[in-house]
């Protein structure tokens, strides 16, 4: 059986998250993007704060950690749902951040894939 391995973020602690959003957008920076897409499962805040101080254009978004779906790992829903919508309304008039509030691509496929099952069975009845 395959070991079951939680997010590394689980273990950052903000502090961490902060530098990590420094590093990368500054390596963003230098190599010439100018928009970041960051999804992130703890403090979307950090890289918003970040992006305004280095001044780069993000799409934030974020991503579930719920017991019910994946057992490893700090559960962050739905703080992390809350702290998205403060986001979006503190930055409604801000160009440079966009939002995206979706579910995850593995659940969009796996919704995709029972829907198209779902479409065969009627076909064949």
């Amino acid at each position: 059986m395959p070991q079951v391995v939680p997010p590394y973020t689980s273990y950052m602690s903000s502090t961490d998250h902060r530098y990590a959003n420094y590093l990368t957008m500054l390596a963003a920076v230098k190599s010439g993007t100018t928009t970041l897409c960051n999804c992130d499962r703890y403090h979307p805040e950090l890289a918003v704060e970040v992006a305004e101080e280095v001044g780069i254009r993000t799409l934030s978004g974020a991503m579930a950690n719920d017991p019910g779906l994946r057992p490893v790992g700090r559960p962050n829903w739905p703080e992390m749902k809350d702290s998205m919508l403060e986001l979006i309304d503190s930055n409604r008039r801000n160009p440079l951040r966009k939002f995206l509030l979706a579910p995850t691509a593995s659940t969009v496929v796996l919704q995709s894939k029972s829907r198209r099952r779902t479409a065969r069975r009627r076909q064949l009845a």
